[in-house]
């Protein structure tokens, strides 16, 4: 008696298998192991006066006599048991041995064939046969049974390859040559796909060919001419009787190469971007929910070809506008709440500025604090996905909810009553020729401001979203465009009244951000 695992733990449903191959091994090395950790046998267990005894070493497995001295097979029960009850049981005897006698082929010539499903696969079964025969001990191995192996034991595919040989060593010279691309003349194979026709004929044929090579007075060369013959309808796409041409023979299949893999990939082409993430289109500015049970986190790629990033430069540098971030965490608090809509963003810092000369991964995290809710927006440092510790925080605030009906509360404004107090008018040509000489680059995107009304502490400023982006405006709440057009509007005043270019200072925190319907007086 003897145990796969003899120390404490389970294999669970694995056992029954281990133990299947622990009993294949010890009768294929005719040895039974000793069981590992075992010192006393428990004394519950009675087995002194049975056949059963605890295999406390290892020792050679010894075949039992028959009553008139023959060698009875080995074998073995495997039991399993399972925590729900189940026993399984397996007896496992080894297999007959198998004759080392020298064999003698009983024909003076053999078909053998070769198929694959393309002609590279083809070449490899070739140069496989050729390293396994090669291998052989010419005496030891029969012909007759690769013969079979290989006509019988395999499947046929469209290119095919036949040959005739007389002894295993013609078998690796023939094998040799085909290796070496030359042409023996004791083979045929397919160079195109063979189509079968004139099945009548072929029948007729095949029906002669078989009655000559049955009779005794078969000459070898003549045998040889008949199995070129079959192999030439063989390489064409017939499908040849091979119980037939096999007849009289000990019909023997042994262990030879099987087909070759075709090393082909078919896993996902990897991306030149390891960061690359499965877009589900959430929101233009939010790729995937990441969410846990602890924290809302929501994830955003930006590869660089996004319009607010191609066409918002600063000195060259592809810079994302801050007020995106806005956006960012509108969407993704009201995804985090469902119902529930933003009514008041607090307290927004921006730490520092996103330059994005190469794809990054951004982290949008959201957590509940009573009524409120705090967000934080990170970057991950040299674009590493697993690492809380590459994290950089970009930004942070305080986030306000209301319901519908609240947000949808309209705001009186007279729109003339304030023109009325502006003092200076400027035009959108002025304004972005001065963001330019400070070498902020805006381009079609971002040049929404159309007129800027200015007082001594009021600015009102007439936004328009340009038309290549209207298309999608219906996606946006807090538009980076408008919102950024907003930011240019108080940066902007504060460079005209200066009347210098020399410096320009941006914002990095806003105490308050209300989102309201505006349609009471944009309509």
């Amino acid at each position: 008696m003897g145990s796969v695992k003899t120390n404490v733990g389970h294999l669970e449903a694995a056992a029954g298998i281990v133990g299947l191959i622990k009993v294949l091994l010890a009768m294929q090395h005719k040895t039974i192991p000793g069981n590992l950790h075992f010192k006393e046998l428990n004394p519950y267990i009675e087995i002194k006066d049975s056949p059963f005894y605890v295999v406390d070493k290892t020792q050679e497995w010894k075949p039992i006599k028959d009553e008139v001295g023959n060698d009875i097979p080995r074998r073995a029960g495997i039991s399993s048991f399972g925590f729900g009850g189940t026993n399984a049981y397996v007896l496992i005897e080894e297999a007959p041995q198998v004759s080392t006698l020298s064999y003698h082929a009983n024909k003076p010539y053999y078909l053998v064939t070769l198929s694959a499903k393309t002609e590279d696969v083809l070449k490899q079964r070739i140069e496989d046969l050729a390293m396994w025969a090669s291998k052989q001990v010419v005496e030891s191995i029969s012909l007759e049974d690769v013969s079979y192996t290989l006509n019988k034991g395999r499947s046929h595919f469209e290119k095919r390859c036949g040959l005739v040989v007389s002894s295993l060593a013609e078998l690796q010279e023939t094998l040799q040559k085909l290796k070496a691309n030359l042409n023996p003349k004791n083979y045929y194979i397919s160079s195109e796909k063979g189509q079968p026709h004139d099945l009548a004929i072929y029948n007729k044929i095949f029906k002669l060919t078989m009655q000559e090579l049955s009779q005794d007075s078969c000459q070898s060369d003549d045998y040889r001419d008949n199995l070129l013959t079959l192999a030439n309808f063989y390489v064409e796409g017939y499908d040849l009787d091979w119980e037939m041409l096999h007849q009289d023979e000990a019909k023997k299949k042994i262990s030879l190469p099987t087909y070759p893999f075709v090393r082909e990939r078919y896993w996902i082409p990897e991306d030149e971007n390891p960061l690359k993430i499965t877009k589900s289109h959430l929101h233009p500015l939010i790729d995937t929910n990441n969410s846990t049970f602890g924290m809302q986190q929501f994830t955003k790629l930006l590869t660089g070809n996004e319009f607010y990033l191609r066409e918002h430069r600063v000195k060259g540098d592809a810079i994302l506008p801050g007020v995106a971030y806005l956006e960012m965490v509108r969407a993704a608090a009201e995804l985090s709440f469902p119902g529930f809509y933003v009514k008041k963003l607090l307290n927004v810092v921006w730490l520092r500025q996103l330059n994005c000369s190469a794809p990054i991964l951004m982290k949008i995290r959201l957590f509940k604090q009573g009524e409120e809710s705090r967000f934080e927006i990170f970057k991950t440092n040299n674009n590493l996905l697993e690492n809380e510790h590459d994290l950089v925080l970009l930004a942070q605030g305080i986030i306000q909810y209301t319901d519908k009906a609240k947000l949808q509360e309209n705001i009186e404004l007279s729109i003339n009553e304030i023109k009325s107090r502006c003092t200076n008018i400027y035009t959108k040509e002025t304004i972005y020729q001065t963001f330019e000489q400070l070498g902020i680059q805006y381009d079609q995107s971002f040049q929404v401001i159309q007129t800027l009304w200015v007082t001594n502490n009021e600015v009102l400023t007439k936004l328009c979203l340009p038309n290549k982006l209207k298309k999608n405006k219906d996606s946006w709440v807090l538009h980076p465009s408008l919102m950024d057009g907003a930011f240019q509007s108080i940066i902007g005043i504060k460079l005209l009244n200066q009347k210098s270019t020399q410096s320009l200072d941006l914002p990095y925190n806003v105490e308050e951000i209300e989102i309201t319907n505006m349609e009471s007086f944009l309509s």
